[in-house]
């Protein structure tokens, strides 16, 4: 009991010290960084404004044990994320334009900050300019930053050279041109799933191990070829997709297994290398079939030949996009 009580008399003793170094410190802190990155700022921006890709270049600022989440109800829509050794923390965009985005961070422990990213493009770089403020803090929440504010600065310079590496393979992604081929008719068996853009990789992988699963307990050969058809546009929030093996006769499914029948089409097809974020292979198809006046339609579909998480090295990752035509 006596172990008990002189714990506990030194913790109330702690928060009452911390509280009374808290008065002599100040209640404004302000950390600027900037970095030069080998992008111009129509790549940079995207990365920023958008938070379903925060995910790719924050875990420069968080550990490896972070996990993400966008809530898109809200106005304006934030990213919440859970971290096991930095606590968890809320983004917020507030405004933005082609050279600045701004907005609203809160970090548990560490309280509410402002913060902004200007982009000022100089040749073939641009320049990132990074500053978080903290108003009015907290007497608990000076003692942390006081004491880990160099942390704090470390993080952020991590994230924008993360950021900067992203955009750097954005910039050496690389497609071939377009063309137009007849595809035969195909009867595939798939599962059926929709999720997050930001999580499509995990998913389209996991999907296909319980579709192998599933058509090796139906004794249905599992091929070496698969595809994932897309039933909405690559530009929505959500994917809705199926991964698919082809299959020699329909069968029945079940629940989210069903078969797939894809009749003879002519499809515009383009294959890309690099990071799968990349949205030029879909804008130099939207370009060649402006051209040539044809209509895309809204599902597709994409074979991964070098899939990211069978290959270390990013710029030999590869995927074929088919679009039917009409």
């Amino acid at each position: 009991m006596k172990a008990l009580l002189s714990f506990l008399y030194a913790l109330c003793f702690l928060v009452i010290l911390s509280l009374l170094a808290g008065l002599f410190l100040p209640d404004t802190y302000t950390f600027e960084n900037q970095q030069t990155v080998r992008s111009g700022s129509s790549l940079v921006y995207p990365m920023v404004r958008h938070l379903e890709q925060w995910p790719l270049w924050m875990d420069g600022i968080l550990d490896d044990s972070a996990t993400y989440e966008v809530n898109r109800e809200g106005n304006p829509k934030s990213l919440n994320w859970q971290s096991k050794k930095q606590g968890q923390g809320t983004v917020e965009i507030i405004a933005s334009d082609t050279g600045q985005v701004q907005g609203i961070m809160s970090v548990s422990p560490g309280g509410q900050a402002t913060f902004s990213l200007r982009m000022r493009e100089e040749g073939a770089t641009c320049t990132l300019y990074w500053k978080q403020e903290y108003q009015s803090v907290g007497y608990l929440e000076r003692y942390y930053l006081f004491l880990f504010g160099k942390s704090v600065a470390r993080s952020i310079r991590g994230g924008l050279e993360k950021l900067g590496e992203q955009c750097e393979l954005l910039r050496l992604s690389r497609c071939n041109e377009p063309t137009l081929e007849t595809h035969s008719p195909m009867l595939l068996m798939g599962l059926f799933d929709s999720v997050p853009r930001q999580e499509l990789l995990p998913a389209i992988q996991s999907n296909f191990q319980r579709l192998a699963t599933y058509m090796q307990r139906r004794t249905l050969a599992v091929p070496d070829d698969s595809l994932v058809v897309f039933y909405n546009s690559p530009d929505s929030e959500y994917a809705i997709f199926a991964c698919a093996y082809p299959i020699e006769k329909r069968t029945w499914g079940w629940e989210q297994y069903r078969c797939i029948s894809m009749d003879t089409t002519r499809v515009a097809t383009i294959s890309h290398w690099g990071v799968y974020s990349s949205s030029e292979p879909f804008l130099k198809l939207h370009e060649f079939l402006n051209i040539r006046n044809l209509r895309a339609d809204s599902l597709y579909w994409e074979k991964y030949p070098v899939f990211p998480r069978s290959e270390p090295d990013t710029m030999r990752w590869q995927k074929v996009v088919f679009v039917p035509v009409h």
